[in-house]
């Protein structure tokens, strides 16, 4: 209810110093009215935003960035894509060192005995199997039947495949040797497209500036960003496998100066200072370039004020449909629901059936709520039907969440307290510390069946 509540510079908001953000509003069962007044402040403020609301048996966690979007360069994914470049090292030269490493391990297979010849990492054998294929072939295994040859090839030079795991690791790897590295992904490229990417200024984000010098990296260093530096666990002795990562360390440590030396020249070009994106940030940057991401954000306000665009609409839609047990209880409906007793409250002051043990008031609430919900269907471009038929939005399913939301008339349960202060935890601490990918919009959990869902309107 103040015109400027918090007492925070622009100057020192993280969209001005490029800084992963330590400020971080956190609203707790608000009313609606009070999360849009909040919502304006923190995009005012350029400060992220947790609204956290549970309403009996549904709870909800709405993030909301600093900026707009939230820009991800460290989102520590579950599945690695492991960057080791065998197929780019034989043919096309581009890690001489491996190449080196292969050159004085390859000649030695044959006379080695079964301990010897069972520890030899599988990068080894794929690199020399690249190498003896080409030779014979002229070309990589592009048919199904040219893949299964190739792995026949391998399979045949052990001696005993049944025991020798690191051959068996090479066979089921195989496609990473005959395949080229996968590089910078076209998503990730997409993103050069950008026009706080393409133009930087002073006030560019250490995201943008970094996207910007990766473009020009990518263009000297043959469309190939930093090397990682981290290899899988692989069947091998202990000399060969500390050998062949610090051989694959040390190519990182060069494409990092490499990398590092054309952000200098950028932010040069800015005037701006060196720490302003430090030597850790352009690391994490470089160590992450397969999963960097920019995730949308809309502010609470602008999604309870504006117009919803076609592209939310078409999202929406296809949310309508995820598969749930019960369709009465998709984490949707309940979202559309909880949407139209906020509106409910915005109009009326109060949340639906604050009159519950009034027959005549608890219809009337329902009715209305049921009425803003077929609103908002509608809006959204799905049909509801007049009968229930077991799946699909009917006006018996909206009325009987329109009751269910009217008894619990906002109400706070402490077991689904407890599961929505876990989640607004765990969305706090990405925010804060810039790790993991925070939810897009909305999390809606379903006490009443168990289910939940992250609502991208």
């Amino acid at each position: 209810k103040q015109s400027t509540p918090f007492p925070f510079p622009p100057s020192r908001t993280p969209a001005a110093t490029g800084a992963k953000g330590t400020v971080l509003l956190i609203g707790n069962d608000l009313s609606p009215r009070d999360c849009v007044a909040l919502s304006k402040v923190a995009k005012a403020l350029a400060l992220p935003l947790v609204l956290v609301r549970t309403y009996g048996f549904i709870g909800t966690c709405r993030v909301q960035s600093a900026t707009g979007e939230f820009q991800i360069m460290e989102p520590r994914p579950e599945t690695v894509r492991w960057d080791l470049r065998m197929n780019e090292t034989v043919l096309k030269g581009a890690f001489p060192a491996l190449q080196s490493y292969v050159d004085s391990k390859v000649p030695k297979l044959a006379d080695m005995d079964v301990q010897q010849h069972s520890h030899v990492p599988y990068v080894v054998l794929l690199c020399k199997a690249v190498k003896d294929w080409m030779g014979k072939h002229g070309k990589m295994p592009g048919s199904f039947e040219e893949k299964d040859a190739f792995k026949a090839m391998i399979k045949a030079e052990s001696k005993n495949f049944g025991d020798e795991l690191n051959y068996q690791e090479a066979v089921r790897e195989a496609y990473t040797a005959y395949c080229p590295s996968v590089g910078v992904p076209e998503e990730v490229k997409e993103l050069f497209a950008r026009d706080d990417v393409k133009s930087l200024t002073a006030e560019s984000s250490q995201f943008c500036i970094l996207l910007n010098s990766l473009s020009s990296y990518l263009m000297s260093h043959a469309d190939m960003p930093p090397l990682n530096g981290s290899i899988p666990d692989m069947t091998s002795d202990t000399d060969s496998y500390v050998a062949l990562q610090t051989i694959y360390v040390e190519q990182s440590k060069k494409d990092l100066a490499d990398f590092t030396a054309i952000v200098k020249e950028n932010l040069a070009k800015l005037g701006l200072e060196e720490s302003y994106v430090p030597p850790a940030t352009i690391s994490t940057f470089a160590k992450n370039v397969p999963y960097l991401a920019v995730v949308p954000s809309k502010s609470y306000h602008d999604e309870v004020e504006g117009d919803l665009s076609e592209e939310d609409k078409e999202g929406l839609m296809m949310q309508v449909w995820d598969p749930y047990e019960s369709f009465s209880h998709s984490p949707f409906l309940w979202w559309i629901g909880m949407k139209s007793a906020e509106k409910f409250h915005l109009s009326t002051g109060s949340w639906p059936g604050v009159n519950y043990e009034d027959e005549a008031k608890k219809k009337e609430d329902v009715d209305k709520l049921s009425a803003l919900m077929l609103e908002f269907f509608q809006a959204y471009g799905v049909d509801v039907a007049d009968m229930d038929e077991g799946e699909g939005v009917s006006k018996p399913v909206i009325r009987a969440i329109a009751e269910e939301l009217c008894r619990f008339n906002g109400a706070e349960m402490h077991n689904i307290g407890s599961v929505l202060g876990g989640v607004a935890g765990q969305e706090a601490v990405k925010i804060i510390t810039g790790q993991y990918t925070p939810i897009k919009n909305t999390y809606l959990f379903n006490g009443i069946s168990g289910v939940a869902g992250v609502m991208m309107g």
